[in-house]
């Protein structure tokens, strides 16, 4: 399983790195929070050096994704970068185009079967799975990660799914049984990864018990 941390913080990243991380991936929204511009976010987060980065387009037209892939490129110097691309006609039209210029791709909001073999198909690196979303909505997010999964292996796709939009911890150990490659996770949930009381009681005990053999 990758761990790609869900952020544009570098505050937060900064702190995150002691994690096993794979890499970081924005959205719009993640940008958004973190600073004044995209282009003020991403020179941080470059300068930072912690990659490779993931960078949404809001274009959906070609002309316009790889424009902005370009600009998201131009200003990642010095970390690798990925094109993230919200799936729809004129971005899956984009990925042969970016796959040319050796840009690895992660389509994103993906909620269908067909949309994600279809993504595949074009070349896709990642197809990314809005599971509480999905869920939220009525329909089955942990389901569809299983099914890409059974996808990639029976045809052999070189594409990874990847679990984003999870809410809590079931979630993220469900889509790790369900076959996601990657699970896109914010700081917070990371951290709760680890806690569990029962393991806390335990070292608690522990100590206690240790402490005992000292007298």
């Amino acid at each position: 399983m990758e761990y790609w941390l869900a952020s544009a913080r570098v505050d937060e990243i900064s702190e995150a790195r002691r994690f096993p991380l794979s890499g970081i991936t924005t959205n719009p929204s993640l940008i958004a929070q973190a600073g004044p511009s995209w282009r003020t976010t991403l020179e941080s987060l470059d300068r930072l050096g912690f990659g490779p980065v993931q960078v949404q387009t809001v274009a959906t037209a070609l002309p316009g994704v790889i424009e902005e892939v370009k600009g998201f490129r131009d200003v990642l110097e010095n970390v690798a970068f990925i094109a993230k691309l919200p799936v729809c006609e004129g971005t899956l039209q984009a990925i042969p185009v970016l796959k040319g210029m050796g840009l690895a791709v992660n389509v994103t909001a993906v909620c269908t079967i067909n949309q994600g073999v279809l993504a595949m198909a074009y070349g896709a690196d990642f197809v990314s799975v809005y599971v509480a979303r999905m869920t939220e909505l009525g329909g089955n997010g942990m389901a569809l990660v299983e099914n890409l999964r059974r996808v990639i292996d029976r045809d052999g796709y070189r594409a990874r799914v990847m679990a984003s939009s999870i809410r809590n911890v079931q979630q993220l150990g469900s889509v790790t049984l369900a076959g996601a490659h990657a699970v896109a996770v914010p700081f917070s949930l990371l951290r709760q990864a680890v806690a569990d009381d029962l393991s806390e009681r335990s070292i608690r005990s522990f100590a206690e018990n240790w402490k005992k053999s000292e007298l």
